[in-house]
């Protein structure tokens, strides 16, 4: 079964702050690492066990 992954406002605004802050030492870092969570969250939608669950939520 494909699922649907929802980002919360709180898990938009943390990747856009981890952006901005590599943005201001490396745009190049900045863009690799936001496309990579971006690439590996895609994946969650057919594989969601593929990663352990936050033990802190």
């Amino acid at each position: 079964m494909v699922r649907r992954v929802v980002w919360d406002k709180e898990a938009i605004l943390q990747l856009e702050e981890v952006y901005l802050y590599l943005k201001e030492r490396s745009l190049q870092a900045a863009n690799k690492v936001r496309k990579s969570i971006k690439e590996k969250t895609r994946g969650l939608k057919n594989n969601p066990e593929i990663y352990n669950l936050d033990r802190f939520k």
